[in-house]
């Protein structure tokens, strides 16, 4: 892996609004002035709108309710209306029969919306009650804020772990081969030839044996995974050094690491255990496998590869570190040259 392999991380643009504000933020959308209905809508329900549940005549005294309810409707799209203007009608036309309630403040609640859909649905598809609740909600939500549920929290992926340098990679195969004892030697070995090698993550590592790792005769290493992502990876050769040392004096079919393949942060305990002083980098193996990944993309592995090795279901992971990756002169690149 050459000098010029990795390219300048990007900043990321941090989120700055806090928490408080958000929540500043979600209060004033709930309670600002609903914004008017569209003329073409007004029209729709004046002179083309129809009901097969109503008489004209109904349907003419409960127009100004309709309007009412559906000012406070999120969405101004036309079709998105049309569909909601028949539920609405539902709920209105209930809530007059059932619970003798004609203003529209008063109907729509979350409580009347979940016993509408409990009892006057009760005989259609949990899909058609989950339609209604969903189109209903929001306008309850919009006139009576104080009851809307708090949003839930938004989950964020975790932040990308970006490779190490060639530079880096030097000092680390430097600093786990003068560790104080052998063993604490061969187990740096298995993770950072491993890792760096083969791109194994640490949920794996800790489950495979020595009996799963195979020395070819011409300096190969060959690393059988089980399990539900049961594949053979081969170690990179400018690792195969570093992996092999992994494996010496560990017995036959004993765990490279550990005794228990059900223990947690195996890898990050272990990193935590070493000797590691000066310009040496943390150990990380999200990181190792991420350098593996990006020494790859260089090399232009084919994708259907990369991802088979890396036990990866979608290329997601792999567009997450493409930022890392050499950006190559775009003419050469698309026009074939040197192919």
């Amino acid at each position: 892996m050459s000098n010029n392999q990795l390219v300048a991380r990007r900043k990321r643009t941090p989120r700055t609004q806090s928490g408080a504000a958000s929540l500043r933020a979600r209060e004033e959308a709930l309670t600002a002035a609903p914004e008017p209905l569209p003329a073409e809508y007004l029209e729709w329900l004046r002179t083309t709108y129809k009901s097969k549940k109503v008489t004209e005549t109904e349907l003419a005294r409960m127009r100004p309710a309709i309007v009412e309810a559906m000012t406070h409707c999120p969405g101004r799209g036309m079709r998105s209306m049309e569909l909601r203007t028949s539920q609405v009608v539902t709920l209105l036309m209930w809530a007059k029969q059932v619970r003798g309630l004609t203003d529209v403040a008063q109907i729509f609640t979350r409580e009347h919306i979940e016993d509408f859909c409990s009892t006057a649905l009760s005989t259609v598809s949990e899909k058609t009650r989950s339609d209604y609740r969903g189109r209903l909600r929001p306008i309850a939500d919009s006139l009576h804020p104080e009851t809307a549920p708090e949003p839930a929290p938004v989950l964020r992926r975790k932040d990308v772990q970006g490779p190490y340098t060639p530079d880096e990679m030097n000092v680390i195969r430097r600093a786990i081969l003068v560790q104080p004892t052998d063993e604490l030697v061969r187990q740096l070995c298995v993770c950072v030839g491993l890792g760096v090698g083969a791109g194994i993550n640490s949920s794996e590592l800790k489950t495979i044996r020595t009996s799963d790792v195979h020395l070819e005769a011409d300096g190969a290493v060959r690393v059988e995974i089980r399990g539900d992502k049961a594949r053979t990876l081969w170690v990179h050769r400018d690792w195969e050094d570093v992996a092999a040392r992994g494996v010496q004096g560990r017995a036959a079919n004993a765990l490279l690491l550990g005794e228990n393949p059900n223990r947690r942060n195996v890898t990050s305990n272990l990193f935590q255990r070493a000797h590691l002083y000066g310009d040496v980098p943390e150990l990380s193996q999200d990181r190792l496998r991420a350098t593996w990944i990006v020494g790859h993309l260089n090399r232009a592995t084919p994708f259907s590869v990369l991802c088979h090795a890396a036990g990866l279901s979608s290329t997601r992971a792999l567009f997450d570190l493409l930022e890392f990756v050499t950006v190559a002169p775009a003419k050469g690149a698309l026009r074939g040259e040197g192919r």
